[in-house]
């Protein structure tokens, strides 16, 4: 998996909201490049960041069953 593209956007004093554009490839289907967006809600209080939540804009088991995965 590759991150083809971020982009952010705050939420608040704390939070950030990060929409991350990822690139998969697999063993059974290499030649395949298999995209799909995750939103990532961020707190970032403290040291580190923290995912609060994510939200996939597609379900995963349709994905990789649409691409011969599954």
């Amino acid at each position: 998996m590759k991150v083809k593209h971020i982009e952010t956007n705050p939420v608040g004093a704390n939070f950030v909201q990060v929409t991350v554009s990822w690139a998969a490839r697999y063993a059974k289907k290499a030649d395949t490049e298999i995209a799909f967006d995750i939103h990532y809600v961020l707190n970032m209080a403290g040291e580190n960041p923290k995912i609060m939540m994510y939200i996939s804009e597609v379900d995963q088991e349709a994905l990789m069953r649409q691409n011969g995965l599954l």
